[in-house]
């Protein structure tokens, strides 16, 4: 019999499934470093010459080393660690005897996503005084969390702070355990140093409010994409989540995901659809303009859509959707935006494969298409005629940033719903 798209989908994705299945199976040393960053299983491709073989080895990542522990195998020492630090041995829940061995100083290092060719869910990591390693994950959630891990530490070292378990384990990256509270690092609502940059880059390129032109703004309106004031922030707040999310720049941690929708678009594209035909009778609030004027700009621009330019023709039923669909495939996130500005339903099952705007994002392989469908309101967890999800269709499109932001989704939804 031939499989459905949800079955491929299951079955193309099950290194990621499986890697939550292991936690029961496999012994988990959780104790061997008690000042690890991250302890989990990882594949490691051999440096031989004639056979490159794949171990499965116990990698430790304890903040300013890498290293993986392999059985005690007799004729193999300490030597082969490539550095002493007592007995040089490690004794696992299992009572076998490990030897631990160095990859590399996480300082000298740098890590390297695989490319084309490369086995699924690889990563490269190159020191400047050893060789080189390929190692494998066990899917793109455990490849996120180890790449993101390695390069926190990395900016850690290189910013002079000390990485410690403590720390770490409020960020969610102190195991291998998998939870619904513990999400890839490059999601995570915390903010990394790429995280800071965007947001900082975000107020450059929007020195003034969206909405009332004052200097240095420091709100963001994530799903509507456009930098405020505090005052014009809190008006936003009144409109109501469904209306706009408002988040603060500086006080609250932003990651890019979030600002994917600012980043894209901005105070300049935005107002030029939002405010192309601003009507007779109404004038621009400015800094110093009353809140009650600033209030019903505001609104008339946001809620009631009063300065959209009107189509010469009247529009048909379906007209606005259709041209979300079109955005979609050129990947066009401006004029996804503008469709949703125009009132597109993100949430539409249209045609026979009865998928959602957010379905045939997926399907594309469109990490920032998705966050913005999903920050305006779309449900990730719709299912479509073959019933797949939009994470799904992103497995079967071998899109991994794709894969990461909807998991990330799909974990909040399922958290939500218990």
């Amino acid at each position: 019999a031939q499989s459905s798209p949800r079955m491929l989908a299951q079955e193309k994705n099950v290194c990621w499934s499986l890697a939550r299945r292991m936690n029961g199976i496999y012994t988990k040393r959780d104790h061997c470093y008690s000042n690890s960053v991250k302890e989990g299983y990882l594949f490691k491709r051999s440096s031989g010459k004639v056979l490159q073989n794949w171990h499965r080895r116990w990698f430790v990542l304890d903040g300013t080393q890498l290293c993986y522990l392999r059985p005690n195998i007799k004729g193999k020492d300490e030597k082969e660690a490539g550095f002493d630090d007592g007995e040089g041995k490690v004794v696992g829940n299992d009572g076998n005897m490990f030897v631990k061995v160095l990859v590399c100083d996480v300082l000298l290092s740098t890590v390297r996503n695989s490319g084309p060719g490369d086995p699924p869910y690889s990563f490269e990591i190159y020191s400047a005084n050893r060789r080189s390693y390929q190692l494998q994950a066990e899917g793109p959630y455990e490849l996120a969390t180890w790449t993101a891990s390695i390069r926190q530490c990395i900016s850690d070292q290189l910013c002079g702070q000390t990485s410690n378990a403590k720390k770490n384990k409020n960020r969610g990256l102190d195991s291998g355990k998998i939870t619904n509270e513990k999400f890839p690092a490059t999601l995570k609502r915390e903010s990394s140093i790429e995280d800071i940059n965007a947001a900082s880059s975000l107020t450059r390129s929007n020195p003034n409010c969206a909405d009332c032109g004052a200097k240095f703004p420091e709100w963001v309106s994530l799903n509507l994409g456009v930098v405020l004031c505090i005052e014009c922030s809190g008006i936003h707040r009144g409109l109501g989540t469904h209306v706009s999310k408002v988040r603060s720049l500086v006080l609250d941690a932003l990651n890019k995901q979030d600002l994917y929708v600012a980043l894209e678009i901005g105070n300049e594209k935005a107002n030029k659809v939002l405010e192309e035909t601003v009507q007779a009778g109404w004038t621009k609030p400015n800094p110093s303009s009353s809140r009650d004027v600033k209030e019903a700009w505001i609104q008339a621009k946001y809620i009631w859509k009063g300065f959209l330019k009107l189509p010469e023709k009247p529009l048909k039923p379906g007209d606005v959707d259709e041209f979300l669909d079109e955005a979609l495939e050129d990947d066009d996130l401006v004029e996804i935006m503008t469709a949703i500005f125009h009132g597109a339903n993100v949430n539409l099952q249209r045609g026979p494969g009865k998928r959602t705007p957010l379905h045939k994002a997926a399907a594309f392989g469109s990490e920032k298409a998705c966050a913005i469908l999903v920050l305006n309101g779309a449900d990730p967890s719709k299912l479509d005629a073959d019933e797949c999800t939009p994470l799904d269709l992103a497995v079967l499109a071998d899109s991994l940033p794709a894969v990461e932001y909807l998991t990330w989704k799909m974990e909040r939804v399922n958290k939500d719903a218990e």
